[in-house]
């Protein structure tokens, strides 16, 4: 999406406008217009790969204590939250703002070889991150304004906002042992963040030296599409890619074969069934 020559314009503040939509924020010098940075917004569909042409954001960031603060990431949907930072002699400072009430309150202060790394669940209830050097993922409650050390898979979340899947990297220790019980290796791993459990998935006969796609979720995120090739069974070769069906419920996969060159969208039809 972007190449170096961008480099004067790199988007921060990314979320998700609703489920197709990626939204972001970047500074940009119109000396014409100001000597100071203007802030522009601008959007990405995947689905098309076009881009929205910038307008300037006019919401001007709270100031916390008359220094220069940025805007870091505003709550997805919801966008009642947003987290602010400011730099200080220790390092760096990050504020919680309630737009609705305008009220401010300290979230984290990190030395300046510390970083954040975060993520939203996409509708924006749940924010969870990690500080650089720490292997444990915290969740921010903003009804208390505490932290706890919480559970977190990161993958590519369902509509719901409730599960995330990613692909299975097994260890050497877990080939050995699948191998020698002659069992297959699982290649997705679902998290269900609401009862924190996590399923692992076989894809009958795929290849596991191959990587796989996870392609998409149904819209009732009960589905997963994805595409992977195949062992065939007469000669052991393996198959170009075909598009497999995953029923994250009752472990089936249907196989749609290699025909099918591109997918568009999952919709729901007016009796509820998926296409």
């Amino acid at each position: 999406m972007f190449t170096p020559l961008d480099a004067a314009s790199q988007p921060g503040s990314i979320t998700w406008v609703g489920a197709q939509t990626l939204e972001w924020r970047c500074q940009e010098y119109r000396l014409d217009v100001s000597s100071e940075p203007i802030t522009l917004i601008q959007r990405y569909e995947p689905e098309t790969q076009t881009y929205s042409t910038p307008i300037e954001d006019t919401y001007a960031v709270p100031q916390i204590n008359n220094l220069y603060t940025e805007l870091v990431t505003r709550q997805p949907q919801i966008e009642r939250y947003e987290l602010l930072s400011v730099n200080v002699r220790e390092g760096r400072r990050y504020y919680w703002h309630d737009r609705q009430s305008g009220q401010t309150s300290l979230f984290l202060t990190m030395s300046a070889n510390e970083g954040l790394s975060f993520e939203w669940q996409p509708q924006g209830e749940r924010f969870y991150y990690q500080v650089s050097g720490s292997r444990t993922f915290y969740l921010y409650d903003f009804v208390t304004g505490r932290s706890g050390p919480t559970s977190y898979y990161s993958g590519f979340w369902s509509p719901d906002g409730h599960k995330t899947v990613q692909s299975y990297v097994p260890t050497d220790r877990e080939y050995y042992d699948y191998a020698q019980s002659y069992r297959p290796l699982p290649r997705l791993t679902v998290w269900d963040s609401d009862n924190n459990t996590l399923t692992r998935y076989c894809l009958p006969d795929t290849d596991v030296n191959q990587g796989l796609s996870i392609l998409m979720w149904s819209p009732d995120s009960r589905y997963l599409l994805v595409q992977a090739a195949l062992i065939l069974p007469d000669t052991y070769e393996v198959s170009r890619p075909v598009l497999l069906i995953l029923d994250t419920d009752t472990g089936r996969v249907i196989d749609l074969g290699h025909d099918i060159e591109r997918v568009t969208t999952w919709t729901t039809l007016t009796t509820g069934a998926q296409s």
